[in-house]
Order: C-alpha cells, then sequence, then structure tokens
C-alpha cells in the first residue's frame, strides 16, 4: 500500500450556487483526510485534495471519488458531475516540493 495524494473536482457547465457554509463544512469533514478544498469560479465548481493509503493509481482515484461526492453531499454542496480526478503518489510528491531555504527546516 502507497499514500497518495487525489484531487477531485465537480462542476456544472450551466449555473449554480455554492453556499460558503456549505464549503465551510465541507473542509472540516475533509480534515480526517488532511484535506483541503476549493470552490467557486467560472463555470461553477468545487474540489478537493485528499489524502488515503490505496493499493494502486486507479484504487486511489475510485475511493478518492467516493469519499469526496460522500463528504460533498454530507456537507449541503451541488452534486454536481466530477470532472477531473488527478492522483500522484505522496513520495513523488515530495520529491516535486521545493527545498526549504539553507538555514531553515
Amino acid at each position: 500500500m502507497d499514500w497518495w495524494s487525489v484531487s477531485v473536482e465537480a462542476r456544472t457547465d450551466g449555473m449554480g450556487l455554492i453556499d460558503g457554509d456549505a464549503v465551510d463544512k465541507f473542509l472540516d469533514l475533509t480534515q480526517p483526510y488532511s484535506g483541503s478544498v476549493s470552490a467557486g469560479g467560472e463555470p461553477p465548481r468545487w474540489s478537493a485534495t485528499i489524502s488515503l493509503e490505496a493499493e494502486s493509481t486507479a484504487d486511489a482515484v475510485a475511493e478518492a471519488v467516493r469519499i469526496v461526492t460522500l463528504l460533498a453531499a454530507d456537507a449541503g454542496l451541488p452534486l454536481w458531475p466530477v470532472v477531473r480526478a488527478e492522483a500522484i503518489r505522496a513520495d513523488v510528491l515530495d520529491d516535486q516540493l521545493p527545498a526549504p531555504p539553507v538555514g531553515q527546516s
């Protein structure tokens, strides 16, 4: 099993409103997964990035989409179609992060 960081985005092609309280609740619900969320834009969309353990990229994406869409529904966000889901293995993500400046950690 590996750790994965998975981003899931849902959006509508039409009009839609995103309640700020729902976004705050969504953020709270993703915290057990070290989650981050965003919402808004044109066309309207919401997204979340979570961390989880899985056997493969496909398993990580499938499980993250399941978790994120359930949490979004619980938070009261619109149930728009998922249009993007991307996974990166945690060790690869760590390798891509910039090194801290010399003398800082």
